[in-house]
């Protein structure tokens, strides 16, 4: 039998009660059987603990404290892009510092200067303006023109008033005429041999100029203008030749072996001779075939060309040993230095009263006249009295024999 609604429902509404816009089935049509739902019922066993839940390897104990939890793959690719950007930044800073700093301790004060005005001056006044405030000429560029006189600066870079580092070098525009011609290179050569090739070029104005450099006397070290610059065919040429490096300061060689010694006074550009000295062996002296010292010695000046000695040592050598039989320990040690001997005393007891003195040396060890090393020891032994005989103690009476 159908039923009017389930439980908690009223009778269905009738369609003239029911609200507008809503469709309702026809009054005649039934409604389904309604069933309760059975009440839900739990069994528990008054002993048994619940079993316990089986888990994979990578399932989260929840009572375990240490367990780590698998990040989502989306976050851990967000964390390694984090941490890539932080150490980006961190060897950029790095960088940035070690760039402003530098390694060689407190960067030193630059000096500026202000470039001259050179345009409308000949090349040779305006290197020479450059070179008054410590700057250098750069590359001279030349433009051929019949307006303005041959070797005339018509232009400059950086402009005049510019403030730059003193070193820095100044380009420079010049005037040649149709009949320029790119200088040869003579750096390296001879003045003699630097004026004919830059005859033979069609350059016959020519100055030199004298300067201290490392070169050897006599070459060539700088050109103005430098080599391949087109310039007028009468225009001046200016060498700067070598007038030697100048006088220089004599180092410190002294224990160095013979050959590095001679090397290193070559290489400074003197004559080097050889004086051969004894010497006693280390630590009183240098062995044999090491430099003592120089003459002149170490931290004088010498200009190149000149002649130094090498003063090397031949070894100890051998000396005579002197007789000091008879001397007190102070005169025997006095004579036996002065001839670059050692002194090792000792004691030995008179054998001899009528030759030996307590007091004074009665033996010594090389015998005098005997050549050996200088810095060798002899031994000198002082003599002294031997200890008195003890007196004997009186003999013992022998009693008298008993009377009979």
């Amino acid at each position: 039998v159908p039923i009017s609604g389930g439980p908690g429902q009223g009778p269905p509404a009738s369609p003239s009660s029911a609200p507008p816009g809503r469709a309702y089935p026809p009054p005649d049509t039934p409604y389904p059987a309604y069933s309760a739902p059975e009440p839900a019922t739990t069994q528990m066993s008054p002993v048994a603990a619940p079993a316990a839940a089986v888990r994979g390897p990578r399932d989260p104990d929840p009572y375990d404290p240490y367990y780590e939890y698998d990040e989502p793959a989306g976050r851990m690719w967000l964390w390694i892009l984090i941490s890539a950007v932080l150490v980006g930044v961190l060897v950029a800073l790095i960088v940035i510092l070690f760039n402003v700093t530098g390694d060689d301790g407190p960067a030193e004060d630059v000096v500026t200067v202000r470039v001259p005005q050179v345009v409308q001056l000949d090349r040779q006044t305006a290197i020479e303006r450059l070179e008054e405030v410590n700057l250098r000429v750069g590359q001279i560029s030349t433009e051929e023109s019949t307006e303005f006189p041959v070797d005339l600066v018509i232009g400059q870079d950086p402009e005049a008033g510019t403030e730059v580092e003193e070193g820095d070098t100044v380009d420079l525009v010049v005037v040649v005429g149709p009949d320029a011609k790119p200088v040869p290179s003579v750096v390296g050569l001879t003045e003699a041999d630097a004026r004919v090739t830059l005859a033979a070029a069609g350059f016959e104005n020519v100055r030199t100029e004298e300067v201290e450099a490392e070169e050897e006397e006599g070459i060539v070290v700088e050109q103005v203008p430098a080599a391949n610059e087109e310039i007028d065919i009468e225009a001046e040429i200016l060498l700067r030749v070598s007038t030697g490096p100048g006088a220089q300061q004599i180092p410190n060689i002294e224990g160095q072996a013979e050959a590095d010694g001679v090397r290193i006074l070559e290489e400074l550009g003197w004559i080097v001779e050889i004086e051969r000295v004894e010497s006693p062996p280390p630590p009183q002296g240098i062995r044999e075939g090491f430099v003592i010292g120089t003459n002149p010695s170490a931290g004088n000046e010498l200009e190149p060309g000149e002649i130094i000695r090498l003063i090397v040592s031949s070894g100890p050598g051998v000396v005579r040993v002197p007789n000091v039989l008879g001397m007190t320990p102070e005169e025997a040690a006095s004579v036996l230095e002065a001839d670059g001997l050692g002194v090792v005393p000792d004691t030995c007891i008179i054998d001899d009263p009528d030759t030996q003195r307590p007091g004074r040396v009665i033996r010594q060890t090389p015998s005098g006249g005997v050549e050996i090393e200088v810095g060798r020891s002899v031994t000198i032994c002082v003599g002294v009295e031997p200890d008195p005989t003890p007196t004997p103690p009186p003999p013992t009476p022998t009693p008298p024999p008993p009377d009979e």
